[in-house]
């Protein structure tokens, strides 16, 4: 069985321009394994052997970025160098379920969070206080001198409307191909970053991985719908083309009807 020394020699703190580093060396003993190269890499992961992402014993900002192994000069093939280098890391360097176990463990990160709004053109039949827009009667004079009335008509124009878009970024340690079938093209069944239900849609999950898959930068993105996330019918005058004049939501001439499913997006933990 290995046995690990914690050695004051070697060990260093120094500053940089981005922070605090530290590095702690150890001496293992009887380390197991076969070959020169799996006997090396048995070492980095020997009991008492901080893992990546542990927290420094007495640094308490820093964490394990890196680790190397090497034979110890002049000593026994079963006796190895281990190096670990520790620094400040940023939120999406760390995994989110991280439990390195030795050493100590990392906190779940919270997402990143970046939020922003534009505007989009959508049409209405209705002003800015819900009331439906109505032009006519209109008298227009004729060439023999009568005057011919045209009917009421319902008004439809462009508005700008506040389109919001809410991103959120961590690092996970497992792919979300099962969040992105689960969540996206659904409204949230709850209230969400403190929005009520129905108005936020989730329009994109996605990961990318630079380490072989062990960790995944994921990405999430949802839209907010201030007036809901429903589609709005209007019953069409057949002979005009246009919305048919008194349709109401009161004589089913109009309806606001729920078009995606929902789920509660709070089970993400992003914030």
């Amino acid at each position: 069985m290995a046995t690990v020394r914690d050695l004051v020699e070697g060990s260093r703190v120094s500053q940089t321009l981005e922070g605090i580093e530290a590095t702690r060396v150890f001496l293992v003993d009887n380390v197991g394994g076969a070959t020169g190269a799996a006997r090396i890499a048995s070492a980095l992961n020997a009991s008492g052997i901080p893992s990546l992402y542990s927290y420094h014993p007495n640094l308490s900002d820093l964490q394990c970025y890196n680790k190397n192994a090497e034979p110890a000069s002049g000593s026994s093939i079963r006796q190895m160098r281990v190096t670990c280098q520790y620094k400040q890391l940023d939120d999406d360097e760390v995994p989110q379920d991280d439990n390195p176990g030795t050493g100590g463990g990392t906190t779940p990160k919270k997402a990143q969070i970046n939020i922003g709004s534009t505007v989009q053109t959508v049409q209405t039949t209705n002003d800015k206080d819900g009331k439906e827009i109505i032009l006519g009667p209109v008298d227009v004079p004729q060439d023999d001198g009568s005057v011919k009335t045209y009917p009421e008509q319902t008004g439809i124009v462009n508005v700008q409307v506040p389109q919001t878009t809410i991103r959120f970024s961590e690092r996970r340690p497992e792919s979300p191909g099962g969040l992105a079938f689960a969540f996206v093209g659904k409204v949230n069944s709850t209230s969400f970053v403190g929005i009520p239900k129905g108005m936020v849609l989730c329009t994109r999950i996605n990961g990318v991985s630079e380490d072989g898959g062990k960790t995944f930068k994921t990405d999430y993105e949802f839209q907010v719908n201030f007036y809901k996330w429903e589609a709005q019918v209007i019953y069409i005058d057949q002979d005009t083309g246009l919305p048919l004049e008194g349709a109401t939501i009161d004589n089913k001439g109009k309806a606001r009807v729920p078009i995606y499913d929902e789920i509660d997006f709070n089970v993400l933990n992003l914030i």
